[in-house]
């Protein structure tokens, strides 16, 4: 869809990105699902697409209005994510201690 549309994607733009439609975040977990299913046996392999993964379901998370029952849901998938690949800093110069206390876990 980027390169079809020509969109020059950042690590600096926001979750609130125009490129980040409903449309490319629902492709997004389709191919997430299905890669997760090819390499369910494999599990150092398995493990690295739940860590890509990571990436979605943060920025689902941070378009996920407030009061919505799926960002808690989001929060603790990825507070446990976090926690699980040792994730230190989810922004630059941002602890991944301070994000979890933000997001309430």
């Amino acid at each position: 869809m980027a390169r079809k549309n020509r969109l020059d994607a950042s690590v600096y733009d926001s979750a609130a990105a125009p490129y980040f439609t409903p449309e490319m975040l629902a492709e997004g977990y389709r191919l997430f699902e299905r890669a997760e299913f090819k390499v369910a046996t494999d599990i150092p392999a398995l493990e690295e697409v739940r860590r890509a993964r990571l990436g979605l379901e943060f920025v689902e998370y941070m378009r996920a209005p407030a009061g919505d029952p799926k960002k808690q849901w989001l929060a603790k998938t990825i507070a446990d994510k976090i926690r699980h690949f040792g994730v230190v800093q989810t922004s630059e110069g941002g602890p991944a201690e301070d994000f979890l206390k933000r997001i309430g876990q």
